[in-house]
């Protein structure tokens, strides 16, 4: 066996959650020390943005909570772990840690498991479900709060566990520091672009934390819509999208719906906004921008006289307005927030909003 570490990470989506961006930065991380990347998932808005000569990417219905799919997964991932020799497996979520912890039995290879959030557990047989998540060589909580959930209310299965810590969310801030950009490849691709008299599009996230539930209206001035119509106000915008947004088309209603339990949301496809009005979670929004038509590059035309001639535009041109035009969606969307809350307050007077730090 290699001495290089390979690991192969499992999760149902590969969209723009905390697990999700975890993995999605792990797996590069990996890649990055030298040791061998996998990610198996059935998709995702992540998905495109993996850098194929760093993270193998395997496609399979590891979201399925299908009986005849989860087995499916269990030969295919232990395919998978056999083929590329991988030492350890991490899952994130229960339906795949089913087919992940036979199939680690089976291949003789590692088993980890983060447990994210708390799970309904009404049931003994849901608990049992989810039990699995406890099952591995080394159980992961993603909080104090979530290993005292664990300690707690699955008592039974603590004193079996072979590891069991907590590995705190977040970021490297030393990783994703701006200063390790580095500045000369960005000014040279800039550079490219003038010399060639072009320009390139951008999109960009903005997230809203913070906000209580109850903001919006359910149909006249819904929430989303007025966020749309600011961020759309806002020059070269082209498309705005909620959450998911236009990725929700691929899923269907089973998987896009936002599961609640006690402790909130399990998910938040819809992007912090419900029916209109925000449901309490981060509000994401998606913000498209055209590249600039207004570039140096001569184009065909018609003039006054519908004759058509060439026309080049002269003088100065960004070749992305995206770098302008964050601060200025982050204004927007500020005001636009601001905006609707003292309407909610104006009209609902006498209701108490829970306003987080």
């Amino acid at each position: 066996m290699s001495s290089k570490l390979k690991v192969l990470q499992v999760i149902p989506r590969l969209d723009y959650g905390g697990a999700e961006i975890g993995c999605y930065d792990l797996a590069h991380y990996l890649s990055e020390q030298k040791s061998k990347s996998y990610i198996a998932t059935s998709g995702g808005k992540l998905t495109k943005y993996i850098n194929k000569k760093k993270v193998k990417l395997f496609k399979i219905p590891v979201h399925s909570k299908n009986p005849i799919l989860m087995i499916l997964n269990i030969f295919i991932l232990s395919l998978i772990v056999l083929f590329y020799r991988v030492n350890v497996i991490h899952v994130r979520s229960r339906a795949p840690a089913w087919s992940c912890y036979f199939a680690a039995k089976i291949t003789r290879c590692k088993l980890v498991t983060t447990f994210h959030g708390t799970y309904n557990f009404n049931s003994s047989l849901k608990k049992y479900y989810n039990s699995i998540m406890l099952k591995s060589d080394c159980v992961i909580a993603g909080s104090n709060f979530i290993f005292k959930h664990i300690s707690e209310n699955y008592p039974e299965h603590v004193p079996k566990m072979k590891k069991f810590l907590v590995i705190f969310r977040g970021i490297n801030t030393e990783y994703y520091d701006p200063n390790n950009i580095n500045k000369k490849e960005r000014t040279k691709f800039f550079a490219k672009l003038n010399k060639e008299q072009d320009s390139i599009g951008a999109k960009i996230l903005i997230n809203i934390s913070g906000m209580p539930s109850g903001i919006g209206s359910p149909v006249f001035s819904k929430l989303d819509a007025e966020l749309a119509k600011a961020m759309m106000s806002v020059n070269a915008v082209k498309a705005v999208e909620i959450g998911t947004g236009c990725d929700v088309v691929t899923m269907r209603g089973s998987e896009n719906r936002d599961k609640i339990n006690k402790s909130g949301f399990e998910s938040n496809n819809s992007g912090g906004i419900l029916g209109g009005i925000s449901n309490g979670d981060e509000i994401n929004v998606f913000v498209s921008l055209k590249p600039t038509s207004s570039i140096s590059q001569k184009t065909k035309t018609l003039d006054i006289n519908n004759d058509e001639v060439e026309l080049q535009v002269k003088g100065r041109h960004d070749p992305c307005v995206g770098l302008r035009a964050t601060p200025i969606l982050e204004a927007m969307a500020m005001m636009c927030m601001l905006d609707q809350i003292l309407i909610d307050r104006g009209q609902c007077f006498n209701v108490q909003r829970d306003f987080k730090d």
